[in-house]
């Protein structure tokens, strides 16, 4: 459990740091943090597929 702390626990500051400071503030009205989540979360998924399948980016 611990283990799972210390790790999850610099991934959600980093998260939040993203979200508040490399975001323009016109990109981040209306759009709440789960749609940010669902877009990184999406990035990284489809990068796996490319590197599991050799696919060029």
């Amino acid at each position: 459990m611990e283990a799972f702390v210390l790790k999850a626990l610099p991934a959600f500051h980093l998260y939040h740091a993203l979200i508040r400071l490399n975001l323009k503030p016109s990109l981040r009205v209306g759009k709440p943090q789960s749609f940010w989540a669902r877009l990184i979360a999406a990035a990284l998924y489809a990068e796996t597929g490319r590197v599991l399948f050799g696919l060029p980016p």
